[in-house]
């Protein structure tokens, strides 16, 4: 014969009083049909039964209290008991867990706790909230949004409600406002409401910060703005597009080209160009020009115009290297010279 194994439920119908801590009596009132009724439990008693439930089972965590037993989990949560129960907190260590990752994980922890708005998971799981912030994912949640009538208010209401919004999130910066509330933000750009916010601007230390560590950020600043081109990056953030120019690292972003109608530039339009480009970006190689702006490099292949383009480089790098090669005959000659007074001499 198999024998049969309770659940938790079924097993606490067999007696309806548990021990409580300190000598009391935990009574867990049932129905007619053995089913707990733990919402008519006293706090102190339902709190009690939770952790006699936790420790005989090895529970912890809220997530294995809530696999363990559900029904018990959801009263401790709905008469707000949770936090006195006693779990142990687990340290995320959130730096070895990527950004896709992290919108999965909260992705899960909203369908499970049927949670659909930003404020919600923040009480739910304010250390989950705080890295969707940090790292500017929140709009890669899909929370749902309450429709909001931005005609109908005035620009004082719009700017008390930015302001709300930045206090209860603790944010301080145009960035962190619009990576929380995007329409909020185009809304405040559009009626030229920014300067009335009171934002304070923090400094980047770009100087701290290695070229892929730049290179990186710059990708998923674009990934997360939608941004495709260098034009739309300087609009963006001008700062770090400097940053780039400077360390030339533009080449390595791998931007999207705009088109352009070469067929209406002539040769020496499109060599000019191409010279501009590459005086403004600091580049002194083709292969350089080839990884900063394709387009252009193979116009310029295209139309046979490579080494006009290139003509001033090569010919002050040419320059160079002559020079050096006469400094150097220069002291050979001036060596043999030497050698020769000294076997005079001798």
């Amino acid at each position: 014969m198999r024998k049969k194994y309770r659940s938790i439920a079924q097993s606490s119908r067999s007696s309806t009083k548990e021990p409580l801590a300190e000598g009391l009596q935990i009574i867990v009132p049932i129905d007619s049909q053995g089913r707990r009724l733990l919402r008519k439990m006293p706090d102190e008693e339902l709190v009690a039964y939770a952790k006699k439930i936790m420790k005989e089972n090895g529970v912890v965590g809220r997530f294995e209290l809530r696999n363990t037993d559900r029904g018990l989990y959801y009263v401790l949560r709905k008469k707000g008991l949770l936090d006195k129960v006693g779990f142990e907190e687990r340290r995320r260590q959130w730096d070895k867990v990527s950004d896709a990752e992290i919108v999965e994980i909260v992705k899960r922890v909203m369908k499970d706790r049927k949670i659909y708005g930003k404020k919600e998971l923040r009480k739910v799981d304010s250390g989950l909230y705080d890295i969707l912030t940090k790292r500017g994912l929140i709009g890669d949640v899909g929370f749902a949004r309450k429709r909001r009538s931005w005609t109908k208010m005035s620009d004082e209401e719009i700017i008390e409600l930015a302001r709300k919004l930045m206090e209860e999130n603790k944010i301080s910066g145009k960035k962190e406002l619009r990576d929380i509330d995007g329409s909020l933000y185009q809304v405040l750009t559009r009626r030229g409401l920014l300067d009335d916010i009171g934002f304070v601007r923090k400094k980047r230390s770009w100087i701290g910060m290695s070229d892929d560590e730049i290179v990186e950020a710059t990708r998923r600043f674009m990934k997360r703005k939608g941004i495709r081109w260098k034009k739309d990056l300087e609009k963006a953030d001008r700062g770090l597009y400097e940053v780039l120019i400077e360390r030339k690292l533009l080449g390595k972003i791998a931007f999207d080209e705009r088109y352009r109608s070469w067929r209406d530039m002539s040769d020496e339009e499109i060599v000019e160009y191409a010279r501009e480009l590459m005086e403004r970006e600091g580049i002194t190689g083709r292969k350089e020009l080839y990884f900063a702006d394709r387009g252009t490099y193979n116009i310029l292949r295209e139309r046979a115009l490579i080494d006009r383009a290139f003509a001033r480089i090569d010919e002050q790098r040419n320059n160079h290297a002559r020079d050096a090669v006469i400094d150097a005959l220069d002291a050979f000659g001036a060596a043999n010279d030497n050698s020769s007074s000294e076997d005079d001499v001798a």
